[in-house]
């Protein structure tokens, strides 16, 4: 199998963060299973063994994922222990630290003041669509 300067380099990075595991296949790598992965260009990708250590190009048409989370978190699954932030961005997995060490009642203040809010929100759709017949719910 001929591999790209890239990839070359992606898995002598790999080879170095797991010792001397080197990966041999596309399939070895988290981004490789991106659905995007044939058109995104984003270059600190979080699902890159290495990320969030790459480097963004200015001139970068996509300077960040615009992958689902909900698809990242899968498909970091599949790779346990593979990428630093499980498929998150930085920004998402330092909120999730910051959820994970609040204390259980202060867990509980958010869920009921996002619930209020999901609520309102969920009100004011209905309320629209009833006045607009164009608002689709």
């Amino acid at each position: 199998m001929q591999f790209s300067e890239k990839e070359k380099t992606v898995t002598s990075s790999l080879s170095q963060l797991k010792g001397s595991e080197i990966v041999t296949t596309k399939n070895s790598l988290p981004f490789y299973r991106c659905p995007r992965y044939n058109r995104c260009s984003v270059n600190n990708c979080p699902l890159h063994p290495i990320y969030p250590d790459l480097q963004t190009d200015e001139e970068d048409v996509e300077k960040k994922c615009g992958v689902a989370k909900s698809i990242r978190i899968r498909i970091a699954g599949e790779f346990t222990g593979v990428l630093k932030f499980n498929g998150l961005t930085a920004g998402e997995y330092k909120a999730k630290q910051r959820y994970e060490n609040m204390s259980d009642e202060n867990k509980t203040k958010m869920k009921e003041s996002l619930s209020k809010i999901n609520s309102k929100l969920v009100i004011e759709v209905n309320e629209r669509s009833q006045h607009d017949p164009t608002c689709k719910v």
